[in-house]
């Protein structure tokens, strides 16, 4: 004989069943939850990408800031010959903390150095005193070998010091006296020349070349011509056209009051231009 159940009692029995129904539901999608979301880590994404904890997406390049690396050499060119191309036109500075960047050039691109290491740039080879480093200088001719070229030997005493050296600056400096007498296929060739037995030395390093800088009077600087900036950007320009070197640091225009002299920067000068070499280099 079935005794009839109280609705009362019913009722407690049907709640408590749908609470527990309810639980289960709960833990289960909890489970879920948690086996798709990693600690440190949302759940919203972007185009794929997950967002961290501080709204940056993984996957994405955050080194904006950071300079690209420098392109892949190719073997230096042999002896006696025009060089071979070997960088794009689009080069960027060399990267490394601890790289170390040489340099040839002439006293300008000396004071620029000096400059550099005053702001306090630490990534360039210390000062050497360069002076009167036009590109005539610098030319190894049978009149001129490379033996007893002064420059020369500066230079490969700078590069024997620093075994860190990865980079080369490379400052054209073109004087009156050849300006006066050569043409500028003259320029050019002499520049070949240079880079020639500057790749013998350095193998594959990027080099980057700059000009001298224009004066707020052109005229003032008898140790090289009004257009003599102009000239070597034009050396440079078809250097890097050729694949041969890469643009370097442009320097700024120098004005009558950063002038030691006619010609050289004084300390406002040299820290003017030792400033666009620290943001290169």
């Amino acid at each position: 004989m079935l005794v009839p159940l109280d609705k009362r009692f019913l009722g407690v029995m049907l709640t408590l069943l749908v609470l527990q129904i309810g639980g289960i539901i709960f833990v289960v999608d909890a489970l879920v939850s948690n086996k798709n979301t990693r600690p440190g880590l949302s759940a919203s994404t972007t185009d794929g990408q997950v967002s961290d904890a501080n709204g940056e997406q993984s996957g994405q390049n955050n080194d904006t800031n950071k300079k690209p690396t420098s392109p892949t050499s190719v073997a230096a060119p042999p002896q006696n010959s025009a060089p071979t191309s070997f960088l794009s036109q689009n080069v960027s500075p060399p990267t490394s903390s601890l790289a170390l960047t040489g340099y040839l050039g002439c006293s300008m691109t000396r004071d620029a150095v000096n400059g550099y290491h005053v702001g306090g740039g630490t990534e360039m080879w210390e000062r050497i005193d360069y002076s009167a480093g036009v590109l005539t200088s610098w030319q190894v001719t049978s009149k001129q070998p490379v033996g007893t070229n002064t420059y020369w030997q500066k230079f490969a005493t700078g590069l024997a010091s620093h075994p860190g050296t990865d980079s080369i600056w490379w400052n054209l400096c073109l004087g009156d006296d050849m300006q006066r007498s050569g043409t500028e296929e003259d320029f050019y060739q002499a520049a070949v020349n240079i880079l020639n037995e500057l790749r013998k030395r350095v193998g594959t390093m990027p080099i980057y070349a700059s000009s001298t800088p224009e004066y707020e009077n052109p005229a003032r600087c008898k140790l090289t011509t009004p257009e003599g900036p102009a000239r070597t950007q034009r050396i440079i320009d078809r250097l890097v056209d050729n694949g041969l070197v890469a643009q370097g640091p442009i320097y700024p225009k120098l004005l009558n009051n950063q002038l030691a002299d006619d010609c050289h920067p004084n300390a406002a000068g040299q820290a003017s231009v030792g400033n666009v070499l620290r943001q290169f280099f």
